[in-house]
């Protein structure tokens, strides 16, 4: 009894010695483990609100497409025409931006060359060709010469002429071979004519934004703003007879 209480006083000392590392490796493991455990929660965290917010971008997309469908479906119930078609863009390059776009519908919808397309009610090009299921877009952005006849309302009457080209560093129609001298003021309102034979009449380009006069009435000059912001077309109505 006498020498086992110094051996268990020595005994307890060497166990507390001991224990207090492995107790703070314990304790790290313990912090490491937590430390662990909020890491991966935090990174589910991270991917359930990465998903969120695809998801919110894809609804705002899905919001946005509907919204731009749904007024050119409003736009396009002002055409009369036997074709009268929505489309959607399927295809527009960086590269041709301002030249050319496609279209998803084709000839089994009776989409032919030349058919006027308008995008918001606005005149923006002219279908160049046609596949089954696709139509090439030749827009009136792009520097090609334009060739289609126009009439400018002057409010009691129309004033004819030929929307000629598309002027890039001020993003204008130019209208010339206009047949009258008459008076053309800013904001007068300006429409296709379908006086070609091909393309179809009162569809709207734009309002004039200044004139050039010249002694010939041939080459006067009349600038107009297009209808159309040429960056937001998603959908497009194909007009024609």
């Amino acid at each position: 009894g006498n020498l086992s209480s110094p051996v268990s006083g020595i005994i307890s000392k060497v166990d507390n010695i001991l224990s207090t590392p492995f107790r703070f490796a314990l304790s790290i493991g313990d912090d490491v483990k937590e430390l662990l455990d909020t890491y991966k929660e935090n990174e589910k965290l991270k991917s359930e609100i990465s998903d969120l917010e695809n998801q919110q971008e894809e609804l705002q997309r899905v919001m946005d497409e509907n919204e731009a469908l749904k007024a050119e479906i409003s736009t396009s119930d002002s055409f009369t025409n036997p074709v009268n078609l929505i489309a959607q863009v399927i295809v527009r390059s960086p590269v041709s931006w301002y030249d050319s776009l496609v279209v998803g519908v084709g000839s089994s919808y009776d989409v032919k060359s030349g058919m006027l397309v308008t995008s918001n009610g606005g005149l923006i090009g002219k279908i160049s060709s046609v596949s089954s299921q696709s139509s090439n877009v030749e827009l009136l952005s792009s520097s090609e010469k334009i060739n289609i006849p126009v009439k400018i309302s002057t409010g009691n009457s129309f004033i004819y002429g030929l929307l000629t080209s598309f002027d890039k560093s001020t993003s204008q129609y130019v209208v010339s071979q206009v047949n009258s001298s008459e008076k053309i003021e800013a904001n007068f309102q300006v429409l296709t004519s379908g006086l070609d034979g091909e393309s179809v009449s009162d569809v709207i380009v734009g309002n004039v934004s200044k004139v050039d006069d010249a002694s010939d009435t041939l080459n006067r000059k009349i600038y107009v703003t297009p209808k159309v912001n040429f960056d937001a077309v998603r959908y497009v109505t194909i007009v024609g007879d």
